[in-house]
């Protein structure tokens, strides 16, 4: 009887059961390895099959690829806070543009450079500091800290959910940013009209001291630089010249902070890497058994047959994934796999709708009560979460119309 029920339906039992066990705060990649098992027996494959899918899937050179990415990414913002080093980027920031609208903004983006868990909490105080002698409300306050912090994860390629759709989709990185631009550009402009609207702008470009901003943030600008040069100079392949990068630049940030080496192993082995280690691992395993069980055939067949738009599922799937989990790692994970299969060919031909999912998971994320970064946000600034609520409400139904109309610039439908 349970086998007889339609493809799309045990799909969409399965995705609720990633959904469920998330909220309940399983560890996503054990979660996602657990669906992949479920997912193989479910669609009649023998259990043997399944283990060999999964088994692949997990040795696969583009599964070692994302992990390894992944993992140097933690190391390498570990080691910036632990030596220090955030603070001082944030320090000769507010030195470079002083306090105002400037400082409000991009004091909380500066930290959404680097990909931490509730980083809000590190910019929270600068925000707090930068208004200091302005009627500036706690919400306000919040909202901008809250929304800042998190411009850059459409497209900055340090944020493992950016490196998973890469990897998930075999879109080229350079293609991905430059089409994922415009919603960082559009959601620091909706944050200026409609978070910091009314503010005087009392910052003061002070460019003699940008010398030593460009110093504290040195590691991240030589990824960046890096990943150029062994790509065009050197014709390495995308995946091989972010780890050489940030391998160099972990190096570079562990000699300007002076790492002990004992503490550099702590940051190595701590237990949050492997728990991401584990996560890439599991998208990958879900992936590989999803396409092994041939579930996919049965999905648009079901799709077809009830006359529900593809589309409609594109946009819904990362949407609830991001509203439910509250980070990009999480819809990414949960609802790509699925997304993917729903495309009419290679993801890579068709990245109008990679960006339409994409988006959408994220719109979720930066709505999801139980971001943890909103939820630091309302502690730091002691405000409710309906009035910062009230604050992001127009900037995120403005960002969701940008997203569409983007969608149909690049082509889609």
């Amino acid at each position: 009887m349970i086998f007889a029920i339609s493809p799309l339906a045990k799909i969409l039992l399965i995705f609720a059961l990633i959904l469920l066990l998330g909220r309940w705060k399983w560890p996503m990649g054990y979660i996602l390895l657990v669906a992949s098992l479920l997912l193989g027996l479910w669609f009649e494959m023998p259990f043997k099959e399944v283990f060999v899918s999964m088994l692949n899937s997990a040795k696969a050179s583009t599964t070692l690829f994302l992990c390894f990415i992944i993992f140097f990414i933690l190391i390498l913002s570990r080691t910036m806070k632990e030596g220090g080093q955030l603070q001082r980027i944030v320090s000769t920031f507010s030195s470079v543009v002083g306090k105002g609208n400037l400082s409000l903004a991009f004091l909380p983006a500066i930290i959404g450079l680097l990909p931490m868990p509730g980083g809000a909490i590190f910019s929270a105080p600068m925000v707090e500091a930068a208004s200091q002698k302005r009627t500036i409300t706690p919400e306000v306050k919040a909202a901008a800290n809250y929304w800042f912090r998190h411009v850059w994860e459409y497209c900055w390629p340090l944020y493992p959910g950016v490196i998973m759709v890469i990897s998930l989709t075999n879109i080229q990185l350079t293609e991905f940013i430059l089409r994922q631009l415009p919603l960082t550009f559009l959601t620091i402009g909706l944050g200026f009209l409609f978070i910091l609207r009314d503010k005087k702008a009392e910052s003061k470009i002070r460019l003699s001291q940008g010398k030593n901003f460009a110093w504290e943030i040195s590691p991240i600008l030589l990824v960046i630089a890096l990943i150029l040069i062994l790509r065009r100079g050197f014709n390495i392949n995308q995946n091989l010249s972010l780890l050489i990068s940030l391998f160099i630049s972990i190096v570079w940030a562990c000699v300007m902070n002076r790492i002990p080496f004992n503490k550099m192993g702590r940051i190595i082995f701590d237990k949050a890497n492997l728990s991401m280690f584990i996560l890439g691992v599991g998208i990958m395993v879900f992936r590989g058994v999803l396409d092994d069980s041939h579930a996919l055939v049965g999905i648009k067949g079901d799709l077809y047959s009830y006359g529900i738009p593809s589309l409609l599922m594109i946009m819904f799937l990362p949407f609830l994934a991001g509203l439910v989990t509250g980070i990009t790692v999480g819809f990414v994970g949960a609802s790509f796999p699925l997304v993917i299969s729903l495309l009419p060919g290679d993801p890579a031909s068709y990245i109008q709708y990679v960006i339409l999912a994409f988006g959408c998971g994220y719109l979720g994320v930066l709505s999801s009560p139980v971001h943890i970064c909103l939820i630091l946000s309302r502690d730091y600034f002691k405000v409710s979460l309906v009035k910062i609520y009230r604050e992001l409400l127009l900037p995120l139904l403005l960002l969701f119309a940008g997203l569409i109309i983007l969608f149909f610039l690049y082509g889609g439908v």
